[in-house]
């Protein structure tokens, strides 16, 4: 099992520093989406053991809001928006990626100091968590739109989950918690869709009313 929890954290690790590396908005929803995927599988094989009911109608609720309807609602909002890419951030693509790579590499420290408790079903899990934390908090600072807020946001919120997993073995509370999370996500894209229509209609109720 630890064989298959690293391959997972390696991916988890690498699409959220992809995140911060493209400015491509779609490339960043589909990298968020693969990683909702990762969690979901990280929830089943880190609670299959104990709470194999439970974790599997979990794993599928994370799945289902992570991997397609979160990502279908930020694509909706990239065609409402008509931003396909983060024009403008406060920080360089360059500067963005050499910035993912140093706070890697300091939750990589800080994770190697920490005092785990015995049962913590990965170590390399929590200096991942701790990255993709970190990671999608600086991509939630340095972005100019809200969309690029939100997938930061949800980066962070994922980096939660893996932390709250691979500590607490997959309670199942921890991932209802999480779920709760996915949704206060989706309630920040409702709102950001109907900002971003609000601002389309007086341009396009000017449009009707031009010669």
């Amino acid at each position: 099992m630890t064989r298959y929890l690293d391959v997972l954290m390696f991916g988890i690790l690498g699409l959220s520093t992809y995140t911060a590396a493209t400015s491509r908005l779609p490339a960043r929803i589909g990298a968020c989406a693969l990683q909702g995927a990762l969690l979901a599988a990280l929830a089943v094989i880190v609670g299959h053991l104990r709470w194999w009911v439970p974790v599997a109608l979990a794993a599928t609720m994370i799945f289902v809001l992570k991997a397609i309807l979160i990502p279908m609602y930020l694509r909706q909002a990239i065609r409402r928006s008509g931003v396909r890419r983060e024009v403008g951030p406060f920080v360089s693509l360059h500067g963005s990626l050499l910035v993912a790579a140093m706070l890697a590499g300091i939750a990589f420290w800080l994770g190697s100091r920490m005092q785990l408790p015995a049962n913590v079903t990965s170590p390399l899990g929590v200096q991942v968590a701790l990255a993709t934390i970190l990671i999608g908090l600086f991509m939630a600072i340095r972005a100019h739109t809200e969309l690029g807020q939100v997938i930061g946001y949800l980066v962070t919120e994922n980096g939660v989950f893996v932390i709250g997993q691979v500590l607490l073995g997959g309670v199942p509370l921890v991932i209802e918690l999480g779920v709760l999370l996915d949704v206060l996500v989706a309630g920040m894209l409702m709102a950001v869709l109907f900002v971003l229509g609000r601002r389309l209609e007086p341009s396009q109720g000017g449009g009707e009313a031009a010669p």
